[in-house]
Order: C-alpha cells, then structure tokens, then sequence
C-alpha cells in the first residue's frame, strides 16, 4: 500500500438514493410486502469502514470530501426527515505527523447543484437557437465540474468514487482525475462480457432477462447491448427490447470500473457476480427460496456493493499508475 494516507472523496446524487433506491428509508417489497429493513446507503458504509479504528482500509484511507449535485433546498428538505445518509455521523481524517481531525460526514459534503446546467431544456431539432443553448449548456457544465474540482483539490482527494451520480462526468473532471475517479455499479459492466447490463436501470433489466428473457433498450440513451431486437409488451405499452438466450439470462453482479467517456464503459476494477437462480425462486419452482423480485435484487446488491467497493479501492490503490500519481 502506498506510504501516506489516500483520501477519498465521493459525489452522489442524493435525491436518486432516496426516491428510486430508498436508502435512509425502510424498504418494503411491493410485490411480496416484505420489509427489508431501513436500508443503509454505500457511502455510509464506507464511512463505518473507514471509522472502525482496527480495520486494514480504516489505516490507509481518510474520507475528506463528499459533493451532492442536488439543488439546496432538496438537501435540507432530504436532511431534515433523515434520509440519506447519517450527517452527525463522525470520521477521523488522518493528516500529517499522525495527527487526526474527526469531522462529521455534514462537514465534508458540498451542495453543487447541477441543475444550472441540467435545467436549461433543449430546443427541438431545427430550432434557430438549439446550437447556441447546446454551447451555453457545455460552458456551464464545464463551469459547475470547474467548482467540483476545487473542492476536491481543497479536500486534496486522491480517488473519486462515483456512486448513483445521475451526471456524465465530462471532459473537465475527467482530465483533472484521469484514470482515478472510479464508479461502483449494480451490475457487469465489463465489454466482453455477455451479461452485461450497463445504464441507469441494471436492477429492472437483471429482473425482465431473468423472468421474461429481454432487456428494455428504447430507453438507453448513452448504452447499448449487442443482441437481437424485439418488440414486446411490458407494463401495458409495445417496447423494444432485446433478447438473451437462456445460458446469459441469470448472471448478475456488481462492478467497481473505472470512469471514462464512455457511460459505464471504462475497465473493471473488481467485480462479483452470482446466479439469481442460486438466491431466489425465479421461476416459482422452489417455493423454500424468496421470490424474484425487482426490490429482491437491489437488496442483495445494496448488500454486496460495500465489500466490492472496498476491495476495489484497495486493488486500484495498489495499481502502478496510481501509486506513481500518489507520490
């Protein structure tokens, strides 16, 4: 491991976590009633991690910097009910000649809304002023992930890790932290792999491939999946969707990769895959196993994603060209 200490930081978009993935709230299957408990998020995790006092990681690695792209006023609402992530909650940050700073995780987030950017619509093909709000959109992305920078070079970040950030992370951040902002993702990312499922919407996709076959794709605006397509009812409306065969249907895992241009694209870091088959009833033959269930998987995924991250950040911080850019 390297001869200092690696900080951390870590950019999130909290409103996705709590409304489409329900961390800080208790999470009740819709189709089983199941309660799975108060789910806790990644990033807390890894703050208990990095807070255990005897822990191989809590030795090598501080937490200095978290940044939420949501807008102000949904953080304080988000906050204010608890949800989220635990604010109060404290962790030591190692800095030099063994002295320690403990701050609470409110301490180190920023609020940098990207909504400055984000929310400027853009006009129809063949609008007069569609190329210049496409100009004015770049320059202000550019502007907002200036601002992130900042931050993390205040908070003197060393590895970026992206978790449910519903931005493209653009030319700007990518050039300050080549090679070192990573993104843990809820399913196989890898290229070569036929089980694949990159893109905003891995849980749902793992669950229509394992009972139905396909993957919706008329949806996947920056992804792809090779295969052949089809037009399928789903959810009462006529989709395109594309089929898998029978032996890649029940692969799923998760993936810590690096970030590049390419929208879950970049290599992988580390993964863990399993057979849905082996942890649930998918096809309502084994009764003495849960039912499959969109909310089933994202449990057990929520429950991998920490150890794969960690493993992950160890093995990147352990890379050649990381440990030359940490010197």
């Amino acid at each position: 491991m390297n001869n200092r200490m690696i900080n951390l930081g870590f950019i999130t978009t909290l409103s996705e976590v709590i409304t489409e993935e329900f961390v800080g709230k208790e999470v009740i299957d819709d189709v089983t009633g199941k309660s799975y408990g108060v789910r806790k998020g990644t990033l807390e995790a890894l703050a208990e991690e990095i807070a255990a006092k005897e822990s191989e990681f809590s030795k090598n690695f501080n937490l200095t910097a978290i940044v939420l792209n949501d807008d102000h006023e949904n953080v304080d609402q988000h906050f204010t009910k608890g949800e989220g992530y635990d604010v109060d909650m404290k962790v030591p940050i190692h800095e030099e000649q063994d002295s320690v700073k403990v701050v609470t995780l409110k301490d180190i987030t920023t609020v940098i809304p990207s909504s400055v950017w984000r929310g400027i619509p853009i006009p129809p093909r063949g609008s007069d002023n569609r190329a210049e709000v496409i100009a004015k959109r770049k320059q202000l992305k550019e502007e907002y992930e200036d601002r992130i920078c900042k931050i993390l070079r205040n908070s003197k970040v060393d590895i970026l890790i992206s978790n449910s950030y519903t931005n493209i992370i653009g030319p700007r951040l990518l050039n300050e932290y080549k090679n070192m902002i990573i993104n843990i993702h809820p399913a196989i990312t890898s290229q070569d792999n036929p089980c694949r499922l990159p893109g905003v919407t891995p849980t749902r996709d793992a669950y229509t491939r394992a009972t139905k076959g396909f993957v919706i794709v008329d949806d996947k605006k920056s992804v792809s999946l090779d295969g052949e397509e089809e037009t399928v009812h789903f959810n009462g409306e006529e989709r395109k969707a594309v089929k898998f065969p029978e032996e890649h249907r029940y692969t799923h895992g998760v993936t810590v990769h690096v970030v590049t241009a390419g929208v879950d694209e970049g290599p992988p870091i580390h993964y863990e895959e399993y057979d849905l088959r082996d942890h649930f009833n998918v096809d309502g033959s084994n009764t003495k196993k849960p039912l499959l269930t969109e909310e089933a998987i994202r449990e057990h995924n929520y429950n991998m994603k920490p150890s794969v991250l960690i493993k992950a950040i160890m093995k990147h911080a352990e890379h050649p060209e990381t440990i030359e850019r940490l010197q």
